[in-house]
């Protein structure tokens, strides 16, 4: 991304290179289409960050510290209109786990004023498949809790979200921003199932959204 730009003027091709430890590159590209290649005087709607996997709490890789906080400053540089944490935000569930992870996000992006969104994946909750032991649904909650309410402090953000659940929408400047949430808490275990519930919040999510328009 360069300044207020998706893409930079002129640019015909994305090129993505994945390497593994111990592996070797894997590189791959798409061409931009003329019809959506950008010129000089064009500007995107809007601009955000996507990032998933941090794992906070269990460095199993030495490289993701360094991922993290790398990510984290070419966020700062920046500056997207807002970004989203999108699933296993943690390694294990764990309340310090969650500590560390809200240190890590006011540090990074609350107290640097980026809008920050949250959602789980499956490392945060218990599942059966795995009997890890230790997963702190309730700390799960608290941090939603905290991390919404910092977007809240935010006039151009609205949330709406049942406090029961792990997913939410939110509007950013007339915008609309769904946050799906998988898997689901069952008690104290949890399943890679989508719940009725879940399908039909997102159905009225979807028609409110398209009415607006």
């Amino acid at each position: 991304m360069t300044g207020n730009r998706a893409l930079p003027n002129g640019a015909t091709r994305i090129y993505v290179t994945l390497k593994g430890e111990g592996t070797e590159s894997a590189i791959s590209y798409c061409d931009i289409p003329e019809t959506v290649r950008m010129d000089i005087e064009e500007k995107p709607l809007f601009s955000f960050y996507s990032v998933s996997d941090t794992h906070v709490g269990n460095d199993y890789w030495p490289e993701m510290p360094v991922n993290r906080e790398r990510m984290a400053a070419d966020v700062q540089e920046n500056l997207p209109d807002f970004t989203a944490i999108v699933g296993d935000l943690v390694d294990h569930g764990r309340k310090s786990e969650y500590d560390v992870l809200e240190d890590f996000s006011r540090t990074r992006f609350n107290d640097k004023n980026i809008p920050t969104f949250i959602t789980n994946g499956n490392h945060e909750l218990f599942n059966v498949e795995y009997q890890h032991s230790g997963y702190d649904a309730e700390a799960l909650y608290q941090v939603y809790n905290n991390q919404l309410d910092v977007l809240r402090q935010n006039s151009d953000i609205t949330i709406s979200r049942d406090e029961n659940d792990l997913f939410y929408s939110a509007t950013w400047k007339d915008r609309k921003l769904i946050f799906m949430s998988t898997p689901e808490i069952s008690g104290q275990s949890a399943t890679y199932n989508i719940s009725a519930k879940q399908l039909n919040w997102l159905d009225e999510q979807l028609y409110d959204g398209e009415k607006s328009n």
